[in-house]
């Protein structure tokens, strides 16, 4: 039950962070630039419309292609066609002061000197310096155009002097018109939008596998006259099924061959009730028990493909590479390298070994046999061993400790894996 409740909570999280996943990548990249887009036409400024969710990017990249697949003339100063054509036709088409779209972000254009100076020289805070990610100034350095606030007017004052006027009249310098372009810019937009198109991926994942593929099989199981459990979200029937394991495990069962209450109840409670061919939820899965030897019979012998064994995945397929696991022409490949052994005049030859076995289990049950003739047997570990000597013995020969120590290191193995998924549940921990 602990186990279920880890479960449902690793759900509920789940669900949680993906949904606000979502609405971050909403809001980053439809809410937000639709208010900002009406924000700035209302201050009056122009300029292209948002197209979610990059932009004008593309647009970007399409136009600077198209301009650098030209030659471009010579002794021409005119390069802002060349070096940024989407921002020289938006200047063109929408004036001096206009905006495009970086991604969600507008970036506002000025081509006003002295506006990009007065914005430059403005001391409020308005005008914001992209902070840059710690590994670009890590390698290239920060420097004047990366400080602000105390840091930049110390390094203003150091580097000032080097442009006094009788200095800059020494210096033989051309002058270039100046052109200033206010980004309103985010770093880490592009991951962002990665990590929420990654959360909205995984949600509906989650939605598809845990909901609507089991409400679509849930009737079409039933078209088909099978009856059965209805599915309940998340687990289907797993807290009922582990629910009447325990129950029915905590009463003392009577001397009796009818076990399957026993073993398995919930199976036994829903053939009861719904008959011999019935469904039943394995979280979102639906499994249908066949409880008629003869259909069991033609399922199995049939060669269509349509049944399929049960795919392992992680440590638990480390356990179980054989026979039983394989499918197709690998199972066909070791179905005949381990045919010739069962055949009858070999198996007439493995009786003394079989003998062999049941004697050693039968005196070693006699010496258990107290005084008063009686002893209590618990015959699930004896019979256990005595399969284990039989194919040891019968496969190992005269070394058969050998092999009976390997199917003991096996079983041991295969306890402590069953212990620890039972008791301890790591995301992703049947993918390892």
């Amino acid at each position: 039950m602990a186990i279920d409740a880890l479960e449902e909570l690793l759900y509920v999280l789940g669900g949680s962070v993906a949904l606000w996943f979502a609405w971050r990548a909403l809001e980053w990249g439809w809410l937000s630039p639709r208010r900002l887009g009406r924000a700035l036409r209302a201050q009056g400024i122009r300029g292209t419309s948002y197209r979610f969710p990059d932009g004008d990017l593309k647009e970007g990249v399409r136009r600077l292609a198209a301009e650098r697949a030209k030659s471009m003339p010579l002794q021409s100063h005119g390069i802002s066609a060349r070096v940024q054509p989407i921002v020289h036709d938006t200047v063109k088409e929408h004036g001096k002061i206009s905006m495009i779209w970086n991604g969600p972000t507008p970036a506002v254009i000025l081509g006003d000197p002295k506006l990009v100076r007065e914005v430059l020289s403005n001391k409020f805070g308005h005008f914001k310096k992209a902070d840059l990610p710690s590994r670009f100034t890590k390698l290239i350095g920060q420097g004047l155009p990366g400080h602000k606030g105390e840091k930049w007017a110390v390094h203003r004052k150091i580097i000032n002097h080097a442009f006094l006027l009788e200095k800059l009249k020494r210096a033989d310098t051309s002058s270039a018109m100046a052109v200033g372009t206010l980004l309103l810019q985010q770093p880490w937009t592009w991951l962002c939008f990665l990590g929420s198109f990654l959360a909205l991926w995984w949600a509906w994942r989650v939605l598809e596998s845990a909901w609507i593929i089991p409400r679509r099989l849930g009737p079409a199981l039933q078209a088909q006259g099978l009856r059965g459990t209805v599915y309940r979200f998340p687990f289907g029937d797993l807290k009922e099924f582990a629910r009447l394991a325990a129950a029915a495990r905590a009463k003392p069962m009577q001397l009796s061959h009818d076990i399957t209450p026993r073993v398995n109840r919930f199976y036994y409670d829903t053939i009861k009730e719904h008959g011999k061919i019935s469904v039943t939820w394995f979280g979102p899965t639906p499994r249908v028990i066949v409880n008629d030897a003869k259909l069991v019979r033609e399922i199995l012998a049939n060669k269509f493909g349509h049944f399929q064994k049960r795919k392992n995945t992680g440590i638990v397929s480390r356990l179980s590479r054989g026979l039983v696991s394989h499918e197709g022409e690998k199972w066909a490949a070791h179905r005949k390298i381990i045919n010739p052994a069962f055949h009858v005049e070999k198996l007439k030859k493995m009786l003394p070994a079989f003998a062999a076995c049941s004697n050693e289990l039968i005196t070693r049950w006699v010496g258990y046999v107290e005084s008063n003739g009686r002893k209590e047997i618990d015959v699930w570990p004896e019979f256990q061993n005595l399969t284990g000597d039989v194919i040891s013995r019968s496969a190992f020969g005269s070394s058969f400790s050998e092999g009976r120590r390997i199917f003991q290191l096996q079983s041991e193995q295969a306890k402590n894996i069953v212990k620890l998924i039972n008791s301890l549940y790591l995301p992703g921990f049947r993918y390892l």
